[in-house]
């Protein structure tokens, strides 16, 4: 297990091009899939100033964090699907079928 420290900026235009006040920004949610993108649990909303979220004890292997920005009238972004491979650095396991023989 790995604590993931999960950051991004914020936008600054909204689809159309237009500029977006930060002000504007309600929170940006964060989701995590641990089957590749099939299914999404939602972590955490972060409201600005905050620009990233702990996520402690993640386990070995590929997962997929998805980020959505929610403005003050409750109109989502697009998502953004950022994947990432946690590794495995446990020690190797030991030998096994040891044989013993005489000669």
């Amino acid at each position: 297990m790995k604590n993931v420290r999960i950051a991004w900026e914020l936008p600054t235009t909204r689809e159309s091009g237009k500029p977006l006040d930060v002000a504007n920004i309600q929170h940006v949610e964060v989701f995590l899939s641990a089957d590749l993108g099939a299914n999404f649990v939602s972590l955490n909303t972060v409201a600005p100033p905050t620009l990233d979220l702990l996520v402690p004890d993640v386990d070995i292997g590929d997962w997929i964090f998805r980020l959505v920005v929610v403005d003050t009238n409750n109109r989502t972004s697009v998502a953004v699907d950022t994947p990432v491979n946690v590794p495995d650095e446990t020690n190797p396991g030991s030998v096994v079928n040891v044989l013993v023989t005489f000669e």
